[in-house]
C-alpha cells in the first residue's frame, strides 16, 4: 500500500505535476467534519492553498449534455451527494468545482486523490453506483504517475463489476437495487404466463365447443403463440447483444453455444461510458417491445449472404485491386479504400494498384502503411492563370454574355503571345462548339473537348505546351466546401438572399431525399404512409416539401424526435444524417469561408413571402441543367430542355398532392426503373430563366410555342363517342395515327372521355385547326351514320321470307321492303382486318349514291372459304344501292380485292345464316341419380374450419352434415335434397364459407336410361318456345343439338345456338329453365297441402308428375268443369308467386342485384327464409315463391338488406376539380387527420378512405351521413375560394327538384335516335313502338299500304292501282288470299266491282243464276235452293225434308213422299 506523503513529491520520488491553472476554479477543501459544513468553512482562495500538495490521481466527473441545460452549472449538493454514497471508501482529498462550464464537455467536478488504493476504490464504486442507477456522472481518470500495473488493475476490477452486472441481464437475476437488472426476469416470467394461457385455452379446445367457441378459442390460442414467440426471440437477441458486450470486455472468451452474426463490433480500448450506453440502448429496446428488435440479427445475416464481399471476405479469388481516379471521391470509393485496408492485414499475397493524376500522394501513401509511390512523368507546361472581369453584358441567344469576354481574350492571347496552346474551361458542350465555331483567327485552330466526343476524336487535343485555364470567384469558393458542385452552388445562392439557415438544410436535405419518406409494408401501410406525406407536401415541389420536414423535424424535442419520425412516417436516421451535414457544413462554412449561419428560419412553409420566391432561384441556379418544360399532354409528362425527353413526373411527386402540373419545373435527378421519372421537383416561373447568370443552354421562348395547346370539344352523347373510338379505341387510334402523319408531329394526342361526353385535342397552335379540321369530320360521319341507324324488323317470322321494314330515328319507319328485295349485303375482303370502316363506308356510299343505316361487324366463325375474308354485313336505306353494291366484285380498294355479294337471311329454316352474330348456349343435366352427398377439397389445414363453417348450414330446406373425409383434404357433406344441382348446393357452401373450395363433386349413382336424342331436343325446343316473340314463334331462328353421353359420363349436354336478334329471349329462357325445380323446391309444402286438399274434392282427380327435363307437372280432372275451374284457381296463384312491389325499389336500387353481392343476398334470404325469389333482369321485376307464411317476412327482410346494401355503397367526395381549391386535400388532412378521425368523430358511424393518388374521400354509410360528410368538405372548399361551386354537383330534376339518380343523356333530342330507344326501352316496349310506328307509317301512306284483313295479322301489303289489274296478295303470316285492290277475299274469275256486289248481296247471284232453269227451284220449308238433275221427283233437301219435285210438297219421309207422287201425279217420274 502507498503511503501519502507531506513533502511536495509523489511517493515515488516523482516531481508532482503543477496543478491546472489554465481554468478558474473554486476549491472545496473536505476536512473530517460532516458534509453539512463544508460549504461554510472550507472555501478558500487558491493564495491561502497553495502549500497543499498536488494530487497524483484525478477523477473527473462528466455529466452528459443531453440531460443537463447547458447553460446551468452543475448542483454541487448533488455530487456531495454522490460521493457521500461511496462509503466506506474514503472520500476524496479534494472536490473541485469549475466555475464555468462547456456544453461539449460538461465537467462537474474534480476528485483529487494523493493514494492509488483509495482512487481504485472511489473509481470503482461511482462505476457501481452508475450501474444502479443512482446517478448520472461519467468518472474518468488522470494519473499523473503512470504505472501498467495501475490500468491493468483498473481494467481487471471494471471488468469483473461490468462482467457481472451484464450477466445479472442474461440471467435475469435482479440481484441489484436497479429495477433495470430484473428486466429479463420480468419479460422471461410473461413468457411463462404465456404458456399458461396456451396451456388453459388448449384443455378448452379438447372439450366439447359449439362452433363458433371453437373459433374464438383457436384464434385466441394462434395469437397468444404468436405474443409468446415474439416475447422469446427479443429475449434471445438481447441476450445475443449482451453476450457480444461480455465477449468484447472479457478479451474475446467464447460462451458455450454462442453462435450467429455479432451485433456490435468493437475497436480499440474499452469505453466504459460507451459499453454502459449500449446496455441501455439494448434494455429499452427490450421494453419496447418493437418487433423489428427480435428479427435485427436475421435481417443482418440476409444481408450479409447476400453481399459478395461478406460471402468471401478475403476476396480469395482475387490477386490484384487496381483503383484508378482515387480522386473523384464518392462515399463507395471511401468505403473501397478503407475495407481493402483492412484486407492487406489478412492476405500478404494481395497487390493494390491506386491511380491518380490529381490526388495527394503522401497521404494515401501513409494511409495504407506507407506503400511506394511511383511517379509517371507526362510533359508538364507552365500554367499562367488569368482571371475575366465578369460581364454585365446581356445574353445573346442561347451565349452567355462571359463567352464574348472569353473570346476576346484568347484572341488577345493568341496575338502577344508566341507559340504554344490555349485551354479554355467552358461549362458546356453547347459553349465548347459554340466557341469554336466564332473563334475564328489566323493560324490558330480550334479544337473541341467533351466527354460526349466520339473516342477517335478525344485522342487528338492532348499535345499541349502551355495552357491557360480561368476560374470565378464563386467557383473558387464552391471549391473551399468540398462538395457537389450544385448543393455548394445551393449555399453559396443563398447567402446573397439571407438565407444561410435554409440554404444550408436544403443542401443537405436534397442529398437525401429520396430517404427521407418511408412508404414500406403492406398496401395499407403504404397507403397510411402516402396520406402522412399529405401535410407536409408543398405547393412548390419536392425540395420544399422535405425543407418543411426539417423545420418541423429540428422543432421537436429531441426525445421526441424518433417517436415523430415514427408517426409521421419520417425516416429517422435520414434525418440525423442531415443534421450531421449541416453541422458539418456549418463548420466548414466558418472555418473556410468565415461565415456564421444563423440558427433561425426566415421562411415559413405555411405562407406564401418573397423566400419562397428567392428559393425558387436558388434552387434553378443551381441546377440550371435540369429544366423540363410541361408537353400539354399529360400522357408525354415533361418535356426535358436539354435531351427534349418526355418523361413523367414521379408518383411522388408532391406537386401531384394538389392536382397541378406546373409548366415549368426544375429535377434533381432522373430517375430511370420501369419507366424514366423525374425526381425532386421544383416548380419555378418562365421569367427566372431570363435571370439565369449564365443564360439557359435552350430557348424557353421556342420550347413555349412548342408546346401542345388543349381543345376541348363539348355536347356528344356517349354512344356518339363510343362508336367515335371503335371497339378497343381502333378507330380512334387509327385517326390519330393519320393526324399525326398529316401534320408530321407525334406529340399530338386525341382523348375521348365518355363520363364527360367531350373530346380532348393536344396539338401545337399552328396544327390545332388542321386537327380540328380532321376530328370535326370524324365526328360528323359518325353523327350522321348514328342518324341513318336503322333496325331490320321483320312484320313477322315464319317458313317463308318476311316483308321487312327499317325502324329508325324519331320511332319511325324509314323504309318498308315487301317485294322481299335484298337491303343487306356482305362484304369480303382478302385483309379484313386492315380494313379502314369510315374509307369503305364512305366509298360504297359514295358509289351507290345511297345510304348506309345498318353495320354489323363480323366476328369471325371459324368456317372455311368466304367466311374467312368476311369484314361484315352492311344494310342500306334502298334496295336499288344495295342491287349496285352487290355490282361490286373483286374490286380493287386499297391494295386488296374487295368482294360485295347479297347478304342471306334468316328465312328458309336455314340455322347456320343469322345476319346477327349467334348466341350460343351450353346445357347439362345429370344423368345419374344423385345419392345425397357431396366431397369437398380444401387445404389440409383448413379442415376443421370447414367443418365449423358449414354447421347449421341449410341447404335446400335442409339442414346438412359435415364430416371429415377418408382423405386428409376432404370434407364429406350429406343430408341435402337428391334433387339439387352442383350449382345449388355449391354455390350455398360457397356463401357459407370464406375459404378456398379446390374442387367439388356430388356423388352419384348408376345412369338411367336416356330417352332418344330427338325427344330430348323436342323437349328443349318446347320449353323455349314460350320465350320467343309472342308473334308467331321462330321455331326456325334456334336449332337444338344434344350429344350422346359418354360412356361413364355423368351429364348430358347440349347446345342450342339462337339468331344474335334474340339474345334477351334467349337469355331469358336459359335462366328460366333452371329455375322451376328451384321454385318447387320452395313451394313444395303448400303444393302438396294443396293437392291432398284436392283430392278430398267429391269427383276430382290430381297428380303430380316429374317431367323429362327435370320440371313438374299438375294434372286436375274431374266429371265438371265447374269443378276444374276451382281447383285450377289456388294452384295457379301458388305458382305464379309474388310480386315484390315497394315503392323504394327504384331501376338504381335493383340493379345491385346484377352484381355478385346483390345475388349473394338474394340466396341469403331464400336460404334464411326457405323462399325462392326471381330476379327478371329483362322486365326488372321480382317474384318470390314459398309457402303463404314465409313470402311477407322474406320479403320485408329483402327489402330492408337491398335498401341496406344501397345506403352502402360507396359515394365519392373528389378534392380536386376545376373549381375546388389545389390544396384542398392537404387542407383535409391538416385539419382532420391522415386517417380522417377529426371527421370521422364529427360524421360518427361514417366509414372514410382517403385515396391520395385520385385525391378523393370515399364515404360508406347511409345518405344522411354521406351528406353531412359533403357539407363539411363543402365549407372547406368555400373558404379555399369565394367562387367555390358544389364540386359533386349531381343536376337535379327542375321539376321536382331532387337529383338523378339514373340519368340518361340523349344523343340528340329531336330526333330521338334509335340507340337511345334501345337503351331506354326494354326488347317487349320497343317491339310495341315498332307496331305502333308501322300502323302510323300505313295508316299515313295515304292509301299505299294496308294490314292484311286477316284479324291481328302483322302482314302489310302495298295497294294495287285502281287502273291496273291487282294481283293476289298471299299472306306468308295466316296465309289468306286477298285482293290488292278491293281488299277482299281474292276472286280470279270476277271482277271487284262483280265481287263486292256478291258481297253485299250473295242469292243476287244465285238468283241469275236460277232464271230461265226449269230444273232449279227452291225447298219450300229451308228456302234452299236445289238444282235436280236426272231421276225420280223425289229430291231430299239439305234441311233433312222430302219434296216432291212436282208441287213443292214437303213430308218428313221418303215412304210418305213417294205415296204422294203416286196417289196425285200417277208415278215417281
Amino acid at each position: 500500500m502507498r503511503r501519502s506523503s507531506s513533502h511536495p513529491t509523489n511517493t515515488r520520488g516523482i516531481p508532482a505535476p503543477p496543478p491546472h491553472h489554465n481554468r478558474p476554479l473554486i476549491y472545496y477543501h473536505r476536512s473530517s467534519s460532516s458534509s453539512s459544513n463544508n460549504n461554510n468553512n472550507n472555501n478558500f482562495p487558491a493564495t491561502r492553498n497553495a502549500h497543499r500538495l498536488s494530487p497524483n490521481f484525478i477523477i473527473d466527473l462528466h455529466l452528459d449534455p443531453t440531460i443537463a441545460p447547458s447553460n446551468k452549472r452543475p448542483d454541487p449538493n448533488i455530487v456531495n451527494s454522490v460521493i457521500s454514497q461511496c462509503k466506506p471508501t474514503p472520500p476524496p482529498d479534494r472536490t473541485i468545482f469549475p466555475t464555468t462550464t462547456t456544453s461539449r464537455t460538461k465537467l462537474t467536478a474534480s476528485l483529487h486523490f494523493q493514494e492509488w488504493s483509495h482512487t481504485l476504490n472511489f473509481m470503482i464504486a461511482l462505476w457501481e453506483l452508475r450501474l444502479r442507477g443512482a446517478h448520472s456522472f461519467t468518472p474518468k481518470l488522470q494519473s499523473h504517475i503512470l504505472v501498467a500495473s495501475d490500468t491493468e488493475e483498473l481494467k481487471r476490477n471494471l471488468t469483473k463489476k461490468f462482467s457481472d452486472y451484464i450477466e445479472g441481464f442474461i440471467e435475469g437475476v435482479a440481484s441489484n437495487v436497479n429495477d433495470d437488472e430484473s428486466v429479463v426476469g420480468r419479460w422471461q416470467a410473461k413468457v411463462s404466463e404465456k404458456s399458461d394461457e396456451i396451456a388453459q385455452v388448449m384443455r378448452l379446445l379438447r372439450g366439447r365447443n359449439k362452433p363458433r367457441n371453437f373459433i374464438e378459442l383457436n384464434e385466441r390460442k394462434e395469437g397468444l403463440m404468436a405474443e409468446r414467440d415474439l416475447i422469446v426471440k427479443r429475449l434471445r437477441e438481447f441476450r445475443a447483444s449482451m453476450n457480444c458486450i461480455l465477449k468484447y470486455i472479457e478479451g474475446g472468451r467464447e460462451k458455450e453455444g454462442e453462435r450467429g452474426l455479432e451485433v456490435f463490433v468493437f475497436d480499440g480500448e474499452i469505453d466504459w461510458e460507451r459499453i454502459h450506453r449500449l446496455v441501455l440502448r439494448e434494455i429499452r429496446r427490450l421494453v419496447d417491445g418493437l418487433p423489428i428488435y427480435a428479427y435485427r440479427q436475421q435481417i443482418l445475416e440476409m444481408i450479409h449472404s447476400k453481399q459478395h464481399y461478406m460471402n468471401d471476405t478475403t476476396l480469395s479469388g482475387i490477386s490484384c485491386i487496381i483503383v484508378d481516379e482515387a480522386h473523384e471521391r464518392s462515399l463507395n470509393t471511401d468505403l473501397l479504400l478503407a475495407l481493402i485496408r483492412g484486407l492487406l492485414c489478412e492476405r500478404r499475397d494481395l497487390r493494390l494498384v491506386i491511380m491518380s493524376a490529381t490526388a495527394d500522394a503522401k497521404q494515401l501513401s501513409d494511409y495504407f502503411y506507407g506503400c511506394e509511390i511511383f511517379h509517371v512523368e507526362g510533359r508538364n507546361f507552365p500554367v499562367e492563370v488569368r482571371y475575366t472581369p465578369s460581364s454585365e453584358g446581356t445574353a445573346f441567344g442561347n451565349v452567355s454574355p462571359y463567352m464574348h469576354d472569353i473570346l476576346r481574350t484568347t484572341t488577345e492571347i493568341h496575338k502577344q503571345e508566341s507559340e504554344g496552346t490555349i485551354l479554355a474551361f467552358l461549362t458546356s458542350q453547347m459553349e465548347v462548339e459554340w466557341a469554336c465555331e466564332k473563334f475564328d483567327v489566323p493560324s490558330a485552330v480550334p479544337l473541341a473537348l467533351h466527354g460526349k466526343l466520339p473516342f477517335e476524336e478525344q485522342s487528338r487535343a492532348v499535345t499541349l505546351k502551355c495552357g491557360i485555364c480561368e476560374l470565378t470567384e464563386e467557383g473558387r469558393y464552391m471549391v473551399k466546401l468540398g462538395i457537389e458542385p450544385r448543393l455548394g452552388k445551393i449555399i453559396i445562392s443563398s447567402l446573397h438572399y439571407r438565407l444561410g439557415k435554409e440554404g444550408l438544410v436544403l443542401a443537405a436535405v436534397m442529398a437525401n431525399a429520396r430517404s427521407i419518406f418511408c412508404r414500406v409494408g403492406s398496401e395499407d401501410d403504404k397507403q397510411k404512409a402516402d396520406c402522412l406525406k399529405v401535410q407536409f407536401c408543398h405547393r412548390n415541389g419536392d425540395l420544399f416539401t422535405v425543407l418543411s420536414v426539417y423545420k418541423e423535424w429540428e422543432a421537436v424535442p429531441q426525445d421526441r424526435r424518433n417517436r415523430w419520425c415514427w408517426e409521421n412516417s419520417i425516416n429517422a436516421k435520414s434525418m440525423r444524417r442531415c443534421q450531421d451535414t449541416v453541422k458539418e457544413l456549418e463548420f466548414c462554412l466558418e472555418k473556410e469561408l468565415t461565415v456564421i449561419i444563423p440558427s433561425y428560419w426566415n421562411w415559413n412553409p405555411n405562407k406564401s413571402t418573397e423566400h419562397d420566391k428567392y428559393l425558387k432561384k436558388i434552387i434553378l441556379s443551381a441546377l440550371a441543367e435540369n429544366v423540363a418544360m410541361h408537353s400539354g399532354h399529360d400522357r408525354l409528362g415533361y418535356k426535358v430542355a436539354l435531351t427534349e425527353q418526355h418523361i413523367q413526373l414521379h408518383p411522388s411527386c408532391s406537386l401531384l398532392a394538389f392536382g397541378e402540373k406546373p409548366n415549368w419545373v426544375v429535377f434533381s435527378e432522373l430517375l430511370s426503373i420501369s419507366n424514366d421519372y423525374l425526381v425532386c421537383v421544383t416548380a419555378f416561373d418562365v421569367e427566372s430563366l431570363s435571370m439565369l447568370c449564365p443564360p439557359p443552354l435552350f430557348d424557353a421562348l421556342k420550347m413555349e410555342s412548342q408546346k401542345l395547346q388543349v381543345k376541348v370539344l363539348t355536347s356528344f352523347g356517349s354512344s356518339l363517342l363510343k362508336r367515335f373510338c371503335g371497339k378497343s379505341n381502333s378507330n380512334l387510334h387509327s385517326l390519330v395515327t393519320c393526324i399525326r402523319i398529316a401534320c408530321m408531329d407525334e406529340r399530338i394526342g386525341v382523348e375521348v372521355h365518355v363520363d364527360k361526353n367531350e373530346i380532348l385535342l393536344f396539338a401545337t397552335a399552328e396544327s390545332m385547326q388542321k386537327v380540328f379540321s380532321i376530328v370535326s369530320e370524324a365526328v360528323e360521319c359518325e353523327r350522321k351514320w348514328l342518324h341513318n341507324e336503322c333496325m331490320e324488323k321483320f312484320l313477322y317470322l315464319g317458313a317463308d321470307s318476311s316483308p321487312m321494314a327499317l325502324f329508325g330515328a324519331g320511332a319511325e319507319i324509314k323504309y318498308l321492303e315487301l317485294e322481299k328485295r335484298c337491303l343487306t349485303v356482305d362484304i369480303l375482303f382478302s385483309n379484313a382486318n386492315t380494313i379502314d370502316e369510315k374509307e369503305l363506308l364512305m366509298f360504297l356510299e359514295e358509289y351507290t349514291s345511297g345510304t348506309v343505316c345498318s353495320i354489323h361487324k363480323s366476328i369471325g366463325s371459324g368456317h372455311e372459304g368466304d367466311e374467312k375474308e368476311k369484314w361484315g354485313q352492311i344494310t342500306f336505306l334502298s334496295p336499288d344501292a344495295a342491287r349496285k353494291a352487290a355490282q361490286l366484285n373483286e374490286v380493287e380498294f386499297k391494295g386488296s380485292k374487295l368482294k360485295v355479294v347479297p347478304s342471306q337471311t334468316i328465312s328458309g329454316g336455314n340455322h347456320k345464316m343469322f345476319p346477327f352474330p349467334a348466341v350460343k348456349a351450353k346445357l347439362c343435366w345429370p344423368r345419374k341419380v344423385s345419392k345425397g352427398l357431396a366431397i369437398v377439397k380444401c387445404f389440409v389445414h383448413e379442415v376443421n374450419f370447414m367443418i365449423c363453417d358449414f354447421s347449421n348450414l341449410r341447404i335446400g330446406g335442409r339442414y346438412v352434415r359435415c364430416n371429415a373425409g377418408r382423405c386428409a383434404d376432404s370434407v364429406v357433406v350429406s343430408g341435402f335434397s337428391k334433387e339439387l344441382s352442383e350449382a345449388d348446393v355449391l354455390g350455398a357452401l360457397r356463401s357459407a364459407t370464406n375459404r378456398r373450395i379446390l374442387e367439388f363433386f356430388i356423388l352419384r349413382g348408376d345412369a338411367v336410361e336416356n330417352p332418344p336424342l330427338d325427344a330430348c331436343e323436342k323437349a328443349l325446343s318446347r320449353e323455349i318456345s314460350p320465350f320467343m316473340p309472342k308473334r308467331n314463334p321462330q321455331t326456325n331462328c334456334w336449332r337444338v343439338q344434344v350429344f350422346p353421353p359418354e360412356l361413364k359420363g355423368t351429364f348430358m349436354k347440349a347446345f342450342i345456338t339462337f339468331d344474335g336478334r334474340l339474345h334477351l329471349e334467349a337469355a331469358r329462357a336459359i335462366r328460366a329453365y333452371g329455375r322451376e325445380t328451384s321454385i318447387y323446391v320452395a313451394i313444395k309444402k303448400q303444393l302438396d297441402s294443396l293437392l291432398a286438399s284436392f283430392n278430398r274434392v267429391k269427383g276430382a282427380e290430381c297428380s303430380l308428375d316429374r317431367n323429362e327435363n327435370g320440371s313438374y307437372r299438375v294434372r286436375i280432372s274431374a266429371d265438371a268443369t265447374k269443378t276444374v275451374a276451382e281447383l285450377r284457381r289456388p294452384l295457379e296463384e301458388l305458382m305464379r308467386g309474388q310480386t315484390i312491389n315497394h315503392p323504394s325499389l327504384t331501376p338504381t336500387i335493383i340493379q345491385h342485384l346484377f352484381s355478385s353481392q346483390g345475388i349473394d343476398l338474394m340466396k341469403s334470404i331464400q336460404r334464411e327464409t326457405g323462399t325462392y325469389i326471381h330476379f327478371d333482369r329483362r322486365n326488372f321485376s321480382l317474384k318470390i315463391f314459398g309457402c303463404s307464411d314465409k313470402i311477407a317476412p322474406a320479403q320485408q327482410k329483402f327489402v330492408q338488406l337491398l335498401l341496406a346494401d344501397h345506403e352502402s355503397k360507396q359515394l365519392e367526395i373528389h378534392l380536386r376539380g376545376r373549381d375546388l381549391p389545389p390544396d384542398l386535400m392537404k387542407e383535409v388532412v391538416k385539419r382532420f387527420g391522415p386517417d380522417l378521425h377529426g371527421l370521422k368523430e364529427k360524421v360518427p358511424g361514417a366509414e372514410l378512405t382517403l385515396s391520395t393518388r385520385h385525391h378523393v374521400i370515399s364515404v360508406r354509410g347511409d345518405k344522411e351521413l354521406k351528406q353531412k360528410v359533403e357539407e363539411i368538405i363543402f365549407e372547406m372548399a368555400q373558404m379555399g375560394y369565394d367562387s367555390a361551386e358544389k364540386f359533386d354537383g349531381e343536376d337535379a330534376c327542375p321539376i321536382c327538384l331532387c337529383e338523378f339518380e339514373d340519368a340518361y343523356q340523349l344523343e340528340s333530342w329531336l330526333p330521338i335516335l334509335l340507340t337511345d330507344l334501345r337503351s331506354l326501352l326494354s326488347s317487349d316496349k320497343l317491339e310495341e313502338l315498332f307496331r305502333a310506328s308501322l300502323g302510323s307509317f300505313v295508316a299515313s301512306s295515304r292509301g299505299t299500304y294496308r294490314f292484311c284483313p286477316s284479324p291481328d295479322c302483322p302482314s302489310v301489303y302495298r295497294v294495287a292501282d285502281p287502273h291496273t289489274v291487282s294481283d293476289p296478295f298471299v299472306c306468308g303470316a295466316c296465309f289468306a288470299e286477298t285482293c290488292t285492290r278491293c281488299h277482299l277475299d281474292y276472286h280470279p274469275y270476277l271482277s271487284c266491282e262483280k265481287y263486292m256486289e256478291f258481297k253485299e248481296d250473295p242469292d243476287v247471284s244465285l238468283q241469275d243464276w236460277c232464271k230461265g232453269k226449269e230444273n232449279v227451284k227452291s225447298c219450300p220449308v229451308c228456302g234452299y235452293t236445289i238444282e235436280k238433275g236426272e231421276g225420280c221427283n223425289h229430291v231430299e233437301c239439305k234441311c233433312g225434308g222430302h219434296v216432291c219435285w212436282v208441287c213443292l210438297e214437303f213430308y218428313s219421309n221418303s215412304e210418305d213422299c213417294y205415296n204422294h207422287l203416286r196417289s196425285k201425279h200417277g208415278g215417281i217420274a
